[in-house]
């Protein structure tokens, strides 16, 4: 249990780093692009590795079924940002 607490750990300061990044250094020069990317492994990341951590699975598939999950919302978040700079 311990090295999973340790994960835990790590992607929170993540998340911690990222959220302070956002509210203290962003300027209108940031592209729509730059902040998805930076909402996706701030806090997407770090919530699906937690997920797949401590959700039960085997861990042969640990690795693969984080990148899946990361890979298939880094997706979502650039087609976000895509409609959202299309709309700019």
């Amino acid at each position: 249990m311990v090295p999973l607490l340790g994960m835990q750990f790590v992607v929170t300061i993540i998340t911690t780093v990222v959220l302070s990044v956002i509210f203290t250094g962003t300027t209108s020069a940031w592209s729509t692009y730059e902040l998805a990317g930076l909402c996706w492994i701030g806090f997407i990341v770090p919530t699906q590795i937690s997920a797949v951590l401590f959700g039960g699975t085997e861990p042969k598939w640990v690795v693969t079924k984080i990148l899946i999950m990361a890979g298939g919302a880094f997706g979502c978040m650039m087609i976000a940002a895509t409609v959202l700079g299309a709309m700019e």
